[in-house]
């Protein structure tokens, strides 16, 4: 018996380590194959959040891409119409203003001078005149939701400007007499929503010009606004200085031409 266990022991001593081995060997090679199985499906599930995070990476960039060009096609049709509505003021009265003619003719006179006969000619076209200017503001509509509410309301102040000088004039011709768009406070009220109290100030106390320069400061607003949204760096300069600067040019300009 006690041959037996001696032996025993023996054999079992030497198989002791092909059996560890072999156990061993077993719960590798399945944890290694566990460890692959989960491996291939952590790769999967990388691979396909990888894909949708490419996808939507790619929709983000071409929703913005998209995005800015409506936003530009919206700032350029807005720019557009800016310069259509000035341009709805008829000559007659651009002209008169800008000659600071207001406050030198009474309507008699200038009912009585051959020189102004187009100007009371407005009085037959008014309702087209109001409806026209009407007209170039509603197209911009389209575009709202592309335009910041500061470039609209800039928009809007210039538009508010030709409407009530254009229809103003008129309708003191119709009266038998000179409309004065300085001396109007409801004008320069709407004015307010644009224009600094200094840039008033300018306005009012200047001599000639004036009338011109009201349309430069509300384009600058204008084009600031527009290069504001649209991340397009401008210059600081104070709007006043920017206005006598383009005075001084086109003075310098008009000389030369002469």
């Amino acid at each position: 018996m006690q041959t037996f266990i001696y032996y025993a022991s023996i054999i079992i001593t030497i198989l002791l380590p092909f059996i560890i081995f072999r156990i061993y060997t077993k719960i590798k090679g399945s944890i290694e194959h566990g460890y692959n199985k989960q491996t291939e499906v952590l790769k999967g599930e990388i691979s396909k959040n990888n894909a949708l995070l490419n996808s939507s990476v790619q929709s983000y960039f071409t929703s913005s891409e998209k995005l800015l060009d409506k936003k530009i096609e919206a700032y350029d049709a807005l720019w557009k119409c800016a310069i259509k509505v000035k341009n709805q003021l008829p000559i007659e009265i651009s002209s008169f203003y800008f000659a600071e003619l207001e406050s030198q003719f009474s309507y008699d006179e200038i009912k009585d001078n051959d020189t102004f006969a187009e100007i009371l000619k407005l009085i037959d076209k008014h309702e087209e005149i109001i409806n026209n200017i009407m007209d170039v503001y509603d197209t911009i509509y389209l575009y709202s939701p592309y335009i910041n509410e500061n470039t609209q309301k800039q928009y809007r102040i210039l538009h508010i400007f030709v409407w009530k000088v254009t229809n103003s004039f008129i309708v003191k011709l119709k009266s038998r007499s000179i409309y004065n768009w300085r001396n109007d406070d409801w004008l320069f009220d709407k004015l307010k929503a644009s224009l600094t109290e200094d840039e008033i100030k300018y306005i009012k106390e200047k001599e000639f010009g004036a009338f011109n320069d009201v349309f430069k400061f509300l384009e600058l607003k204008i084009i600031n606004a527009i290069k504001s949204d649209l991340n397009i760096s401008y210059s600081a300069e104070d709007s006043i200085q920017q206005v006598k600067m383009m005075t001084e040019m086109y003075e310098a300009a008009f000389s030369k031409s002469k």
